[in-house]
């Protein structure tokens, strides 16, 4: 039982750190998108959500599509 329980408490924590690259890396190409501490780059920020897409991160593919249908940086 206890194992069980050590199982269930220590799962979330690992589907968090292995999504937590991804996010950060996603926020990243938004603020690359939109000039937050950086100096604006759509065609850097598409090809970042393309790459993110790539690997299965919804909102990045939601993002790279909107570039896409606005031709911002593609």
């Amino acid at each position: 039982l206890l194992a069980i329980a050590a199982l269930v408490l220590t799962a979330p924590t690992i589907v968090l750190a292995q999504g937590t690259a991804s996010d950060a890396a996603y926020q990243a190409a938004l603020n690359l998108q939109k000039g937050v501490g950086v100096k604006a780059d759509p065609a850097a920020a598409a090809a970042e959500f393309q790459r993110l897409a790539d690997a299965g991160h919804v909102a990045a593919a939601c993002q790279f599509a909107q570039a896409a249908y606005r031709g911002a940086g593609i």
